[in-house]
């Protein structure tokens, strides 16, 4: 009896499999629902991989198992306030904002680098400045002073011999306000980035006085990874594998954004309509001066040291009051 019970048993484990995969196959089998995340991001020039995402939300859905939500900003503190307060799963944040939410005890993980920064200080093109110390006892306009265009323009102070707290006057406002600052008069200078920068140089009435992003990378030989995707700890922990999916999914439309620059031009083009509000020849132009300045391949050890180095600046630089290790919160999920 023992032996026909060993011997049926593989046999009724056969079965049983063959069933499942019927009722599987079946045309009234239900598929498992996407998993649902939301990527909240403040739209600038690197927004056009998000709206190639927009575009094949199918392609999440039937690859990744994805149903991915992108909710966009204009301000860094607006993206951060729903980002702490759970109204967003993921946020493209910059680093220095991360760094100090890590600091404050806020659990969050950096699950994957996404791009260079790239901003640059303009004036008036009539204005007498011609480098940044000549900025000294004048007022600098930046978005935020969460985000990365303040820390830029306070590390190209920093790195020409100002003290951004005492030497200049910074003052903050969304960018088409700094812009309108600028053409007033209320504001000497004003730090921005792409896809602002290029459209208004077209105009003949701006040019850049500094590139505070080359000021930091000529001095001290290293990457500004200016920012990278985060989650809560807590998101980290309990969806590890759906920011896995995430990431690949997102690493997929970069290298369609830049294998196919014409068709992603266009759709960001057609989706930008509100946000971006460029043309698909305009979004060309300026990707040529930006750069494609994306991070490729998401995370690895490099960019790890890089952004290790950068915390480390700009504490040296006594921009941010402590020190914080890029390693403590920067995991692949």
């Amino acid at each position: 009896m023992m032996k026909n019970c060993f011997t049926l048993a593989p046999r009724a484990a056969a079965i049983a499999v063959g069933l499942v995969l019927l009722a599987a196959a079946s045309p009234g089998a239900q598929p498992r629902p996407a998993d649902r995340v939301r990527l909240g991001y403040v739209v600038d020039i690197t927004s056009i991989p998000y709206m190639v995402g927009q575009e094949h939300r199918d392609v999440a859905r039937a690859k990744y198992n994805l149903d991915v939500e992108y909710v966009p900003y204009v301000r860094t503190a607006d993206q951060m306030t729903a980002f702490r307060g759970g109204g967003i799963d993921v946020a493209e944040a910059g680093l220095t904002a991360a760094a100090l939410l890590h600091k404050e005890g806020f659990g969050l993980r950096v699950v994957r680098g996404w791009q260079l920064a790239a901003f640059k200080m303009l004036v008036r093109a009539g204005a007498p400045y011609q480098r940044i110390e000549d900025l000294r006892g004048r007022r600098v306009g930046v978005a935020s002073l969460a985000g990365t265009s303040y820390v830029a323009t306070a590390i190209g102070l920093r790195l020409r011999g100002l003290d951004p707290g005492k030497d200049v006057s910074i003052a903050t406002a969304a960018p088409a306000n700094l812009i309108a600052g600028l053409e007033r008069g209320d504001l000497d200078a004003i730090t921005l980035w792409e896809p602002f920068i290029t459209p208004i140089l077209w105009s003949k009435r701006y040019r850049v006085v500094a590139d505070p992003v080359s000021v930091y990378e000529q001095t001290y030989g290293e990457n500004f990874v200016q920012s990278g995707f985060i989650a809560s700890q807590n998101t980290f922990e309990q969806r590890r594998d759906v920011l896995r999916r995430l990431n690949r999914f997102q690493q997929d439309m970069l290298e369609v954004t830049l294998r196919e620059p014409k068709r992603a031009n266009e759709i960001a083009a057609r989706r930008g309509k509100g946000t971006l509000d460029l043309t698909a020849v305009q979004l060309q132009m300026i990707r040529k001066e930006w750069g494609d300045r994306w991070v490729r391949g998401g995370m690895d050890d490099k960019q790890i040291q890089d952004a290790s180095r950068y915390l480390q600046r700009v504490h040296e630089l006594q921009i941010v009051r402590d020190r914080i290790d890029a390693r403590d919160f920067w995991a692949a999920p």
